[in-house]
C-alpha cells in the first residue's frame, strides 16, 4: 500500500504550445519521499494527467524522475485530480491518465 498526501496545491490556468492546459501545480509526500513542482495538467483530449518534477534532463529528452509502479503512478493522477476537484469544485467527469 502506498501513502501519497498532497502537501501544497496552487490552481493555474496556463496553456502550453501543444495545446495542453496546465490546471494545477502542487507538492506531495509519497512514501516518505517529498515531491516538489509537480504539475496537474488538461491534455488538449479533455484527459488529466499528473507529472511528477521534470527536475534537469539528462540523456535526450528524458526526465530524471519517473514512475516505474504502474499502481503507484495511478494513484498519484487520482490524489492530484481529487484534490483539484476539491479546490476547484470541478464536477465534471473527465479520465484521468
Amino acid at each position: 500500500m502506498h501513502t501519497i498526501a498532497i502537501k501544497r496545491f496552487e490552481l493555474k490556468s496556463d496553456t502550453t504550445g501543444a495545446g495542453n492546459e496546465i490546471i494545477g501545480k502542487f507538492e506531495c509526500e509519497i512514501n516518505g519521499f517529498r515531491l516538489s513542482d509537480c504539475a496537474l495538467m488538461r491534455l488538449a483530449d479533455g484527459k488529466l494527467v499528473a507529472h511528477p518534477p521534470r527536475g534537469f534532463r539528462t540523456r535526450g529528452n528524458r526526465a530524471p524522475f519517473h514512475f516505474v509502479d504502474a499502481d503507484l503512478a495511478a494513484a498519484f493522477v487520482d490524489r492530484a485530480v481529487a484534490t483539484w476537484r476539491a479546490l476547484s469544485g470541478e464536477t465534471e467527469i473527465v479520465a484521468a491518465g
